[in-house]
């Protein structure tokens, strides 16, 4: 970890610098608001230019070698009609539209074009709902087609495809791959999968829960959007000052502290972009609560700590030294996102794992702590200030490096959806799972939580390169996740 000198140093050479980071904001910003009024006006089909939220995964290679797909998983009962399927999507997402009448969500129907060194939506003047909710027609399709059933063991074989594959060109960035006659495990019931893929640049969770939640005609608790702050000048100023004061610090502290062992923390050019996957069982969300209720710590304290301890399992059965912490890099969301919206409004924040504590109550308490003291921090503002507005109104050259993730070894991302029993027109939603692209840079590891009607389904992705290396299938992940959950239970109870 760094020492308290040279945080203080290299952020006074921040301040120092800034004007200079400040006028080359202030000229790019103006050139960007210039060119986004003009390119559409003389170039036909042009749309808007896409947000500074959404100019760092817009910087992915979307058409040939994405890192940055988001995708779920969701089974339904029965089987449910293609025809009708893309009926509904086109007519209740597609094309669904706000009160004044404008379209909620034009991008699903635009791709991804550069002009004068910024991203821009163009029309797609060949759109076809068909290209876009199919049959599942990838690599592993004709295996697909001459078994039985599909089974959950396949779809998870396909994740890799599904997150890593590149979408069509010309075409909007997002698929929704239908996996007919499925089943969850031997004994149940046939049913079908939609695997719902959309890249980065498009949208976040909770776009994709929006997404879903009109496919269904379903009306959700508007508490599972971030609450809106109340409108208060005094405290707006407040956290403004407080923002420009201790902001600069505590970025460049979370920042130099990221230096994980880099046994575990590969280099971007040693990774593969061979995954392997392993998915839970359903597990109600009332279990998980209650192990937090008996350790008196947090939902997401007790799900990263039970990740945490999987790691520290993995790292001793590998024969190598266990360092005192590792750093996964973590999507918060954030106050005010834009309602049924396709947009990015979200920010992310380096969270230590210690995986060097031996006892895994005395983990949870410190992860319980930091997660605390995190949120209490100006870290996650501080990070969507810069990302958010300064970053994503540079050119996309300049944008780049920033998009690139070289401080952590590993990913976590924990969605909540919806509590509510939900359907497709009859089809009841059995369960879902999620999972996303671990990004450019340092990550071989990722993690992902999505609770749905009462359930929880977690995902853990192991790059092929510590699969082969040092014997760590994302299957005893899941299996190690649960001994742990168990032993917090049991280690708990006084």
């Amino acid at each position: 970890m760094a020492s308290f000198i040279s945080k203080i140093l290299v952020t006074l050479l921040i301040y120092i610098f800034s004007p200079i980071f400040i006028l080359t904001f202030t000229a790019v910003a103006t050139l960007r608001y210039i060119v986004s009024k003009i390119v559409p006006m003389i170039n036909p089909g042009i749309g808007k230019i896409l947000t500074t939220k959404s100019s760092s995964p817009g910087t992915d290679k979307i058409y040939k070698a994405p890192m940055m797909t988001l995708v779920t998983v969701s089974t339904y009962e029965g089987t449910i009609d293609l025809s009708i399927l893309r009926n509904e999507f086109e007519s209740r997402v597609i094309f669904a539209r706000d009160k004044a009448g404008n379209l909620l969500r034009p991008e699903l129907r635009q791709y991804l074009t550069r002009r004068c060194g910024f991203t821009f939506w163009k029309d797609d003047p060949n759109f076809s709902i068909d290209h876009h909710v199919r049959l599942y027609d990838g690599s592993f399709q004709k295996i697909y087609t001459q078994a039985d059933h599909i089974t959950a063991e396949m779809v998870i074989g396909a994740s890799e495809e599904l997150l890593y594959g590149p979408f069509l060109a010309k075409k909007s960035p997002w698929e929704m791959l239908v996996f007919h006659n499925y089943k969850d495990s031997p004994e149940s019931p046939i049913s079908t999968a939609l695997a719902l893929r959309i890249h980065h640049s498009l949208a976040d969770g909770f776009s994709i829960l929006d997404i879903t939640t009109d496919l269904l005609n379903e009306k959700i608790e508007k508490s599972k959007h971030p609450p809106q702050h109340a409108s208060n000048y005094f405290l707006t100023i407040c956290r403004g000052l407080r923002l420009l004061v201790l902001g600069p610090y505590e970025f460049i502290s979370k920042t130099l502290d990221a230096d994980d062992d880099p046994v575990w923390k590969i280099k971007e050019d040693d990774l593969t972009r061979n995954f392997n996957f392993g998915v839970s069982p359903i597990i109600p969300l009332q279990q998980i609560r209650e192990v937090g209720q008996i350790a008196n710590a947090s939902f997401t304290a007790v799900i990263l700590e039970c990740f945490t301890g999987a790691l520290r399992r993995f790292m001793k059965e590998a024969g190598h030294e266990i360092p005192k912490q590792i750093h996964c890099v973590t999507p918060l969301p954030v106050p005010g996102h834009p309602t049924r919206k396709m947009r990015n409004h979200m920010t992310a924040c380096l969270t230590p794992l210690p995986v060097g504590m031996n006892n895994p109550i005395s983990r949870l308490r410190k992860i319980d702590n930091d997660l605390l003291k995190l949120r209490r921090s100006t870290y996650p503002a501080t990070i969507f200030t810069f990302m958010s507005i300064f970053v994503g109104s540079l050119f996309r050259c300049m944008i780049k490096p920033f998009s690139v993730n070289n401080m952590t070894t590993a990913m976590m991302s924990n969605f909540p959806g919806p509590v509510e029993t939900m359907a497709f027109n009859g089809h009841t939603l059995l369960s879902s799972y999620f999972s996303g692209g671990l990004f450019r840079g340092t990550c071989a590891m990722g993690f992902s939580a999505l609770s749905c009607s009462g359930n929880i389904r977690f995902v853990f992705a192991v790059n092929n390169v510590l699969v082969h290396t040092k014997t760590l299938p994302a299957s005893q992940l899941v299996n190690y996740f649960f001994e742990e959950l168990e032993v917090i239970k049991r280690d708990s109870i006084v």
